[in-house]
């Protein structure tokens, strides 16, 4: 298991750097194609498409990506996996909950993008880029996703469809509460995916885990190292 704590390591680092390196663009040499170009009309056509239903909707959708939501969501299924002796799943989870809580504070403190200056509908303070929730969103629903497509049943195709739903409402949730532009819930939700994809490439990729298999079941039966 020390390789792919290694992987995650470097993996880690690597994202942060292109991270930061993202968000300097954003703000820099490409602001006036992105943020003129996409970030104030898209925050001005949400301003003006605001209703009251929405509003308690979005309100609502943005604490699925709350940092106690995710924290939760994915430490119980690490501690899921550990009980049922699957070293492998229970480090996938476990990473999950830890890039959610670290990568996306560490690049918003390189980048120092203020939040946008709008009408808010929700009280908040802190940086912009990267949005916090839409990053542990992509990582919380994303690893769920992850394992609800090693189940054989056709619910598998529903759950996964649900969980890319939420990360997906989750990010859109946040600039329709006006707390983050289009391109900072991009950059979250690309993180994210990436950190997803990083982690079942460190630990669910060598074969220990039989496509088509369903981790709990997997798991009773030991065939999960």
């Amino acid at each position: 298991m020390r390789r792919p704590f290694v992987l995650m390591a470097g993996g880690a680092l690597l994202l942060v750097l292109v991270g930061w390196a993202a968000g300097e663009l954003v703000t820099g040499a490409f602001a006036s194609l992105l943020v003129d170009g996409i970030d104030r009309p898209a925050m001005r056509w949400v301003a003006d498409h605001r209703n009251d239903v929405l509003d308690d909707a979005m309100r609502a959708v943005t604490h699925l990506g709350d940092r106690i939501v995710v924290v939760v969501a994915s430490g119980a299924t690490a501690v899921s996996a550990a009980v049922h002796r699957s070293r492998r799943w229970a480090a996938f989870f476990l990473t999950a909950v830890l890039g959610s809580v670290l990568l996306s504070g560490t690049i918003k403190q390189l980048v120092d993008r203020p939040r946008p200056d709008v009408d808010r509908l929700v009280e908040i303070g802190g940086l912009a880029f990267p949005s916090g929730h839409a990053t542990a969103a992509a990582i919380c629903y994303g690893s769920l996703l992850v394992a609800a497509l090693t189940v054989r049943t056709r619910p598998r195709i529903a759950v996964a469809v649900v969980c890319g739903t939420v990360a997906v409402a989750v990010a859109a949730s946040r600039v329709w509460l006006g707390v983050h532009y289009p391109t900072d819930v991009v950059a979250g939700s690309t993180l994210g995916s990436a950190w997803v994809g990083l982690a079942y490439l460190a630990f669910l990729r060598e074969g220990n885990v039989r496509p088509g298999v369903y981790p709990a079941r997997a798991w009773r039966r030991g065939r999960v190292a």
